[in-house]
């Protein structure tokens, strides 16, 4: 697989610098290219992937029973579909969760024939980790401002229902505090 005068040794070591697995598909779910990534997600070497259908190397399923292949198999024969948005999926087994996107790559002389598929897919466990990462943030930010703006939201509160029964010392005491917090 060739890029428009780039070398296959140029195009292998692109794909191999891509940070998920990637898998190039002929029209028929055959495997052609893959890099090591794809290799290690499912426990074998990338070159022992070329050649083998998809459907066998890669399980993956929506629901115990619906692979997703066959629901793609479908989607690939209508020529508006040019890609597959991200999608948690099984891998094998439940508990292998990952996320895949896909794009089809068209030609011939309508330019509707199929003549790729690109599939890329990284484990989910990663966006877990950056999704509950970002939860945490925004708790602990949340909570952090919450301090300050209770006791800002405290004595600007006081000052006005109260403001003739403080002296001007107390008055500047109070600012002083809602300026520091």
């Amino acid at each position: 697989m060739s890029d428009r005068g780039a070398t296959p040794e140029a195009v292998a070591a692109a794909w191999e610098l891509l940070p998920d697995a990637a898998l190039a598909l002929t029209s028929d779910g055959t495997i052609a290219v893959a890099n090591r990534r794809a290799g290690d997600l499912v426990g074998v070497p990338a070159g022992d992937l070329v050649g083998q259908s998809v459907e066998a190397a890669f399980p993956l399923w929506q629901e115990p029973g619906r692979s997703w292949w066959s629901c793609d198999a479908s989607a690939r024969r209508l020529r508006s579909v040019t890609r597959a948005p991200e999608r948690r999926l099984q891998l094998g087994t439940p508990g292998r969760e990952v996320l895949l996107t896909a794009r089809y790559l068209r030609g011939g002389p309508d330019r509707d024939q199929l003549e790729r598929v690109v599939v890329l897919l990284r484990p989910a466990s990663a966006r877990d980790r950056a999704d509950e990462a970002d939860s945490e943030l925004i708790s602990t930010v949340a909570h952090e401002l919450r301090s300050p703006l209770t006791s800002v939201k405290g004595f600007s509160a006081t000052m006005l229902a109260k403001w003739d029964r403080f002296s001007d010392e107390q008055k500047r005491q109070m600012l002083e505090w809602i300026n520091g917090d």
